[in-house]
């Protein structure tokens, strides 16, 4: 009998420990599971007030699932503290990988790569969270080949734990997996295979996700390179049906705008090293679309047109130059584009081209800062040409015309004209005493080609020449004759002009 009390009293102790034990171990599972419920609801504040009962000091659980509540509120770094201390206080193996893979992803969503490099070093395991990230951090390193091994054939769940599979879930979906899955094969060479899984993955899951029309795009270009430029062009075509399927609106669209149109670019400056003027357009339109820093595109124009030596060519390079300030209005590229095409302009004077420089003119004016200015400066070239050819002895008639031609593109100002007729005036009555058929065609010309709109009074002016002339010469002389009756019953009468 006097030993029942004592073993009453252990039995009582024992009772009590026991089903404090049990109490806690039940109660800890059950504020686990409704954290976890509301959690997945996301409703953080109530799956806090659950967590808050696992509040222990030695308790690494609480630690994590606390980090995983930060991590949805953005507090990144926070989390990141809590799973350190979850990793220091656990001593459950079966806990470490779970911690080890939340680590992961708080360095992979703070865009700490050396942190996730340094996690990944501490980590010796096997599990397929640490080949997802292992994965990733290869990508970012452009290691493509070793990413594309890893994160082929990734195990579905990554992760025996519901909460660690939640969070990877939520922040590195199939999505962005296919992403990256496909980005990596693209760049490792399996363009065509990458398109397969990237096209099959849209179609069984009817995703818009933009990133991915990106890739397909991508696949086109990288499928195109090391191709004859011939071969190519149509790759570039379809990849940009692709990327118009990104919204402007999206970020994603400025993230990949900069690596599109450095591609294009880079295809433009091939058709222009091989002549293929014929396929500028289309793909001067492209970069329209994408918004191009135009000054590139100058860039590789000018480049381009001071090796071309075909005048022809030049042309119609500086004409697609200047197409592209329909869609992109860029002044630096204007203002480089127009002191080129003014030399240009200029030389084809100098170079007596005058009928490519007529042509040039015109898309010259569009582009031109100052198209009254340029075009008296110009105006005076071609007169300054006009004077060396009628001060020559063996006087032209073809070039003459030629030049007159070129003036006549300028349309002249009234008082450009008035101007040109007073200095011309002298030297046509030179042209009467040194050839009398030359003056007359030449005169004809200059009426035709000028002054036909009868701003400035030309007859009337030829008239009073004429009669000047014909009171000082000997009009005998036979060369005369035909060319003054011919000059004087045209200049007489302007219904009579030709």
């Amino acid at each position: 009998m006097k030993y029942i009390k004592p073993v009453l009293l252990t039995l009582f102790v024992l009772t009590l420990t026991l089903c404090g034990y049990i109490y806690y171990k039940f109660d800890a599972k059950y504020a686990s599971n409704q954290a976890y419920i509301a959690f997945k609801d996301n409703d953080l504040e109530k799956s806090s007030s659950h967590i808050a009962a696992l509040n222990k000091k030695s308790n690494p659980t609480y630690y994590l699932y606390q980090g995983y509540v930060d991590l949805e509120q953005k507090k990144y770094h926070e989390a990141q503290t809590s799973f350190k201390k979850a990793k220091l206080l656990t001593k459950n193996n079966d806990l470490k990988p779970e911690i080890s893979g939340a680590l992961f992803l708080s360095a992979f969503l703070l865009n700490d790569f050396q942190s996730l490099e340094n996690f990944l070093n501490q980590d010796k395991s096997n599990s397929s969270v640490r080949q997802l990230f292992e994965g990733i951090l290869q990508y970012h390193k452009s290691d493509f080949e070793n990413s594309k091994k890893s994160l082929q054939n990734l195990s579905n769940p990554l992760s025996e734990s519901k909460w660690l599979q939640t969070e990877l879930e939520r922040h590195i979906n199939t999505e962005k997996l296919t992403y990256y899955l496909s980005h990596s094969m693209i760049e490792s060479g399996q363009a065509h295979k990458a398109r397969q899984h990237l096209e099959s993955f849209i179609e069984s899951t009817h995703s818009k996700e933009p990133s991915l029309y990106y890739l397909i795009g991508l696949s086109f270009l990288k499928e195109a390179e090391n191709k004859p430029l011939s071969n190519t062009i149509p790759y570039y075509q379809t990849a940009f049906q692709y990327f118009r399927q990104i919204p402007f609106s999206q970020t994603t669209y400025f993230e990949y705008k900069a690596n599109v149109v450095s591609y294009y670019e880079k295809l433009i400056g091939s058709i222009l090293e091989e002549s293929i003027y014929q396929e500028l357009g289309c793909f001067l339109d492209i970069l329209g679309y994408f918004d191009a820093k135009v000054s590139n595109i100058a860039d590789l124009f000018l480049t381009h047109i001071k090796k071309e030596v075909g005048l022809e060519n030049k042309a119609k390079l500086f004409e697609l130059s200047c197409q592209t300030l329909a869609y992109c209005h860029n002044s630096s590229f204007k203002e480089k584009l127009s002191a080129s095409f003014y030399f240009y302009i200029q030389n084809l004077v100098r170079e007596r081209q005058i009928d490519s420089a007529k042509k040039a003119w015109p898309i010259y004016s569009q582009i031109s800062a100052q198209p009254e200015e340029d075009q008296i400066a110009l105006s005076q070239s071609v007169y300054e040409e006009l004077e060396k050819e009628l001060d020559v002895d063996e006087f032209n008639l073809e070039k003459s015309q030629e030049l007159l031609e070129m003036l006549g593109a300028f349309n002249l100002s009234y008082k450009q004209k008035f101007e040109l007729l007073e200095a011309l005036s002298p030297k046509i009555e030179q042209m009467w005493i040194s050839s009398g058929q030359k003056a007359w065609l030449f005169s004809k010309s200059l009426d035709e080609l000028i002054f036909s709109d009868n701003s400035v009074d030309f007859h009337k002016k030829m008239n009073s020449l004429l009669e000047q002339f014909q009171s000082e010469v000997d009009l005998k002389e036979y060369s005369f004759k035909n060319p003054l009756k011919e000059a004087n019953q045209y200049f007489q009468c302007v219904e009579n002009k030709e």
